[in-house]
């Protein structure tokens, strides 16, 4: 299988839900709908670029990075490409619960090889072309039903040892198709892409904390260097980076727990921050999580770079 090739699985096989059709339906529908701006105004520019192609674990920062239907990555290695399934209870592995996944260190070899690792353990290789001979199943995915493919019994033990301290209990998955995106159902955006915060947003949540955070800890993909006041991306509409790539808005991001966990010591803060603070002043009314950074849909596919500048429309 050619996993640099930008196509959608429709959900027609066993298990697809007539929802995710429809859900799949209104996505395409709203994007050939999107009609891009002609006037752009330039906000700043691009100082940081991570993606995560192991769902939870820690990311890999990037000087440049390709933006497309599958999402930012490099080679046939995608965000969230990969993802560790509870056999017993179906939950997606999530650090907020499971802190331990912080971790596991991912790093791209080659364009078909990623390696994995962790304290104590044997590194383990993971190949695309070999994960893709393997054995297709379907997954509810934050209220989705998409293809899944079985990695194999030997990235199960590895990851059930490492996490639960035995060699069964968690199934490790290679995705086969981007998960469906939607506002129109109100789904979590925790399913989406396109995760893009801003220095000043980050510099006036730190001016309101004991112990400053990191952007690490919010795991999105772009960090936006800008002079405009904090969270002024809840407004935009539409952003460009650099001369190729285009994106319109689809949520905002409301947080769980997650950013309480510090990346370097795979610890959640006793504290309770910054969530914490964030519930203080950054709730909309009727919501129960608050909101930091905004979820992008790309509609123009195209490479980014560190330093390139960055334009939005309203």
């Amino acid at each position: 299988m050619d996993f640099t090739k930008q196509k959608i699985v429709l959900g027609v096989g066993m298990g697809i839900s007539l929802s995710t059709f429809l859900a799949f339906y209104l996505y395409k529908k709203f994007k050939k709908g999107s009609k891009i701006p002609k006037e752009w105004r330039k906000v700043g520019k691009l100082v940081e670029i991570s993606y995560f192609p192991l769902r939870s674990c820690s990311g890999i920062e990037l000087d440049e990075g390709f933006c497309g239907e599958f999402g930012l990555g490099e080679g046939n290695f995608h965000d969230r490409i990969f993802q560790l399934v509870d056999i017993k209870s179906g939950e997606i592995g999530f650090a907020g619960k499971r802190p331990k996944l912080y971790e596991i260190k991912t790093q791209k070899i080659d364009d078909n090889i990623l390696k994995v690792s962790a304290h104590g353990m044997e590194d383990l290789i993971i190949d695309v072309h070999e994960i893709a001979k393997g054995k297709e199943y379907y997954h509810d995915v934050y209220g989705f039903v998409v293809p899944l493919l079985d990695c194999g019994e030997k990235f199960d033990i590895w990851f059930s040892r490492f996490l639960l301290g035995k060699d069964t209990g968690l199934k490790l998955s290679m995705s086969r198709t981007p998960v469906v995106k939607t506002n129109w159902f109100r789904r979590t955006p925790k399913v989406n892409f396109y995760m893009a915060t801003t220095t000043s947003s980050l510099k006036d949540l730190n001016s309101r904390l004991e112990n400053p955070v990191s952007n690490r800890q919010f795991r999105g993909n772009f960090m936006i260097e800008t002079v405009d006041e904090a969270y002024s991306e809840d407004d935009w509409r539409w952003l460009k980076i650099g001369n190729e790539a285009i994106f319109k808005w689809n949520a905002p991001c409301y947080r769980c727990i997650l950013p309480n966990v510090r990346p370097i010591t795979a610890q959640r803060s006793k504290d309770g921050e910054p969530f914490k603070t964030l519930k203080r002043y950054r709730m909309r009314k009727g919501e129960k999580e608050p909101i930091y950074g905004t979820y992008f849909d790309a509609v123009q596919n195209g490479v980014v770079r560190k330093g390139d500048e960055v334009f939005v429309a309203y």
